[in-house]
């Protein structure tokens, strides 16, 4: 059953009962072609026929489709049985202008040039695709350098999506405010300071003093700090447990050891060969 809602504030009358135009329908029956349908053609019906043929009102056939409002339970049944013996399947896109869904999901990655060495974020990304889709939800892909907005706005002006995860976050991030102020729901994969924020992370800072502690249990006194840009909230908690595994040792963290903000991994194998061979990379 193709299913088209229309919204707007208007009312029309179905026989004594008043029915808002919300609820109307527009119902398309698909025909197998192996089926007696010499015309080829599909056969559009409203929901006003689908009513009259059951003998209730359109009102009530309404709520049976939308399982909101007041119906018994055998009435329901009777019209969903009638729905599915037609071979009626909704229509998307109408359910979501009359339900305020879009039945999308945006997933925000860092900008395209950093996914080559970052495998994490295409692994992330099949996972969204996986349980977005085992819920009749999709996908929206966007690229962005962490600053800009703009495609978060865009996204929002236009009713693009239900929600966003935001697969990298920043310590003053922009994102996580924006969509806050605009109360849009979204999850965020990494650590952010704000307990109101839905967060998936790893333990990146005890992994990090974990992996340093062990270096020192093998014997191994300088270890360096290779990382990535400070900003971000990953690479502060992996710098965190760094610092944290030398004071546990109670020894001196050596700052010339430190590198922060390698922007691409020609710089970072650059200081792995200054460093030596005994690094953490961040």
């Amino acid at each position: 059953m193709t299913i088209k809602r229309y919204e707007n504030n208007g009312l029309r009358k179905d026989g004594e009962e008043s029915v808002p135009a919300i609820c109307r329908l527009q119902v398309t029956e698909r025909r197998d072609e192996g089926m007696n349908n010499n015309s080829g053609n599909d056969k559009t019906m409203t929901i006003h026929d689908v009513a009259r043929e059951l003998g209730v009102s359109a009102s009530t056939v309404s709520r049976a489709i939308s399982g909101k409002g007041r119906i018994g339970a055998a009435t329901r049944d009777r019209i969903l049985d009638y729905i599915e013996e037609h071979g009626f399947y909704p229509n998307a896109a109408a359910q979501s202008l009359a339900q305020s869904k879009t039945n999308n999901i945006a997933i925000i990655l860092p900008e395209v040039n950093t996914l080559v060495d970052m495998p994490f974020f295409h692994t992330c990304m099949y996972g969204v695709e996986e349980v977005a889709q085992a819920n009749d939800y999709d996908i929206i892909v966007v690229t962005t350098n962490g600053n800009d907005t703009k495609p978060l706005e865009r996204l929002i002006q236009n009713r693009k999506v239900d929600g966003m995860i935001l697969t990298r976050t920043y310590e003053n991030d922009k994102y996580v405010k924006f969509l806050k102020q605009k109360q849009i729901p979204f999850v965020a994969v990494g650590k952010f300071p704000d307990d109101d924020v839905v967060q998936v992370d790893h333990d990146n800072v005890g992994a990090c003093k974990e992996l340093v502690t062990v270096l020192f249990a093998k014997g191994i006194q300088n270890i360096a700090y290779l990382g990535s840009n400070m900003d971000q909230m990953v690479n502060r908690c992996r710098y965190q447990g760094y610092e944290e595994a030398y004071r546990k040792g109670k020894r001196k963290l050596n700052q010339d050891l430190v590198y922060t903000d390698l922007s691409n991994k020609g710089s970072g194998r650059a200081e792995k060969e200054r460093c030596g061979v005994h690094s953490v990379s961040g």
